[in-house]
């Protein structure tokens, strides 16, 4: 059932991403071992569901929701995904937005900061999933330090 999420990827044994998932796939998070799901999403979307919380609850797992704009993501919006993931070490996340875009960049950045990546490793990640738009790549680039042109 996981593989009929919308754009899954494996990042470590413990954290997925992906697009949406839907209300059929939550149950078989739960059965893959999934303890918590971060959703960076816009609720009331056409692609959200009506009660991802009630849902993902339901299944037993922990359900957080950080909004972030794909228009406008900020600094603050990465800080808040790694305080949820700092809170619960060792807890298996899977972590997903509406197309795994705002997911995957937030995951190669998680890669970089937190799983000892370096800024190659993260930028590969991510080019398996997509290719970041101007808004996203300045604020890749932010968050990771460099300018993706002085790693050359």
């Amino acid at each position: 059932m996981l593989n009929t999420i919308k754009a899954f990827t494996q990042v470590t044994d413990l954290f997925a991403t992906a697009g949406q998932p839907s209300a059929e796939a939550i149950p078989a998070l739960r059965s893959a071992g999934f303890e918590r799901v971060i959703n960076l999403g816009l609720l009331g979307q056409p692609y959200s569901l009506p009660d991802e919380r009630g849902l993902v609850e339901s299944s037993g797992m922990v359900y957080r929701h950080i909004p972030v704009p794909f228009e406008a993501p900020e600094p603050a919006h990465f800080a808040a995904f790694l305080a949820e993931m700092d809170a619960a070490p060792g807890a298996k996340v899977f972590l997903h937005c509406a197309a795994n875009y705002r997911a995957s960049s937030f995951a190669a950045l998680y890669g970089f900061h937190r799983l000892g990546w370096d800024r190659a490793r993260a930028e590969t990640f991510l080019a398996e999933v997509w290719i970041p738009n101007p808004v996203w790549r300045s604020f890749l680039d932010e968050q990771f330090g460099e300018p993706v042109e002085s790693l050359k």
